[in-house]
Formats: structure tokens, sequence, C-alpha cells
């Protein structure tokens, strides 16, 4: 092992350690394939995102007590709450 790669391997782990929810940290569009009152199925709309198709994701309410079910084909946003996936 060289120097290069003895001083590169744990910048790198350190790298991969800081970014890995980094993903998870910001909004994403994603196109409703199906829907409830209460859950959507969805792809993403951009060849960037990381994610793959969501089944059965949970809807956030906007005003209290609202029934909203999206329309297939409508846009929604994706966030992974405290960046858990």
């Amino acid at each position: 092992m060289s120097l290069s790669d003895r001083i590169l391997e744990p910048f790198e782990r350190l790298v991969k350690a800081f970014t890995a929810k980094a993903a998870y940290a910001v909004p994403w569009e994603y196109s409703v394939s199906e829907a409830t009152t209460t859950t959507f199925t969805g792809r993403a709309t951009s060849p960037n995102c990381p994610h793959p198709d969501l089944v059965g994701i949970p809807l956030m309410p906007g005003i209290a007590g609202t029934l909203i079910k999206p329309a297939v084909g409508s846009l929604v946003g994706v966030l992974f709450l405290n960046g858990d996936p």
C-alpha cells in the first residue's frame, strides 16, 4: 500500500460517513402512480434521484382534519424526516 493510498483511504471513509445521509436531507420530486387519502405510490422524476420507486408512503396532512387524494400523474415532494430512509 502506497503512502497516497494510506492517506486517501481514511479521507474517503470520512467523506462517506459525513455524506451518507445527504441524499435523504433534500426533498425529491415524485410523480404519483396511485394514491389513497392516506398513502401514495410514485416514481422519482429526476434521473439523478438515488432512491427507488416508493410504495405506500404516508401522506403528511396539510390542514388538520382534511383528506386529500393526489391525482395520478401529479407531482409531490418527498422528504425523509430526520434524514431517516
